[in-house]
């Protein structure tokens, strides 16, 4: 809800991860702190982000991450927000390269610094307990109380939230 009030002066980053580790090798390349669903999750997260832009996907991603159960969820979610998008090719990048490829890029994301929960939240790329504790309290809060206007114009703020 912050993000759809406030975007005009954030900039953020979702980030389908988690605590999610590559493989080596073996029939899946990742295995995720909570099992294949989440990592599941996680990739077709990864495919909304790349596919429909970020701001179809955050309300997409926002309607999946209220329900009950995220993974069914995922295809009522998208038809609900971007009718024009169709479930057939979501599924494609899941199952195909491109998911893998986009999992991969989201891996390279977090691996430094090391982070010991998730979401993992950072602004301006700096990250503090008192940011996460204030991020997880009250985003509005702490975006409005961060927020700076001056003779060059609007300071954007940039948030990446390592998610799932």
């Amino acid at each position: 809800p912050t993000w759809a009030m406030l975007h005009d002066i954030m900039d953020v980053k979702l980030v389908p991860y988690g605590n999610a580790q590559e493989l080596p090798s073996g029939n899946s390349p990742f295995t995720c702190q909570h099992g294949e669903p989440e990592c599941h999750g996680n990739m077709i997260e990864a495919c909304f982000l790349h596919s429909v832009g970020r701001y179809s996907a955050f309300q997409v991603i926002y309607c999946m991450e209220s329900a009950a159960n995220v993974l069914d969820a995922a295809q009522p979610c998208l038809q609900l927000h971007v009718p024009s998008m169709m479930w057939d090719s979501v599924t494609s990048c899941v199952k195909g390269e491109l998911g893998f490829k986009l999992m991969h890029e989201n891996a390279l994301k977090t691996k430094a610094p090391a982070k010991t929960h998730v979401p993992w939240v950072t602004i301006n790329g700096e990250y503090t307990d008192d940011f996460q504790d204030k991020a997880m309290s009250s985003l509005f809060n702490l975006v409005c109380k961060m927020y700076k206007v001056s003779s060059r114009g609007v300071t954007r703020l940039r948030f990446n939230m390592n998610s799932i």
